[in-house]
């Protein structure tokens, strides 16, 4: 019933931090990357790219700390 189904939403949502926690990871190597290689702009583009990433994960695992306390 509803214990199940609000249990397959968390779990969507751990998915979603986990696609958001790679991003991060790569989007910061890819920044260095580009950096090294004089690709300013790009580099900056990545990392915005990234912070909001890590925004959305935040948001995520708040909510599902929220949803567990209720």
């Amino acid at each position: 019933g509803a214990a199940a189904s609000s249990f397959l939403k968390g779990n969507s949502s751990l998915t979603a931090i986990t696609n958001h926690h790679t991003n991060v990871h790569q989007g910061l190597q890819e920044a260095i990357n580009l950096n090294q290689q004089e690709k300013y702009e790009e580099a900056l583009a990545r990392i915005r790219d990234v912070e909001v990433s890590s925004e959305d994960a935040f948001q995520n695992l708040f909510g599902i700390v929220k949803a567990s306390q209720n």
